[in-house]
C-alpha cells in the first residue's frame, strides 16, 4: 500500500484513510456471490447487489461480512 499512501501523518503518527467501498463475497473459493457497499456522497452509502442498488447505513457497511 505504501506507493498509494500520503506522506502526511495525523497527530498520532498514524496514516489516515477514507473508506469509500467494501466488497463482500459469500460462497466458496470456486463459486459464490459478490456484493459491494459504496460511499455515494459524504454520509450516503449504497449497497450494490447485481442490478439492485439500495440505500445503506454506515452501520450496515461496518457490520457487513463476507
Amino acid at each position: 500500500m505504501t506507493p498509494f499512501m500520503s506522506e502526511k501523518k495525523n497527530a498520532y503518527g498514524d496514516f489516515r484513510f477514507s473508506l469509500y467501498a467494501v466488497v463482500n463475497h459469500v460462497g466458496t473459493i470456486d463459486t459464490g456471490h459478490y456484493t459491494a457497499y459504496v460511499r455515494h456522497q459524504k454520509d450516503t452509502w449504497v449497497k450494490c447487489d447485481d442490478h439492485v442498488i439500495t440505500m445503506a447505513s454506515l452501520k450496515q457497511v461496518l457490520d457487513s461480512e463476507g
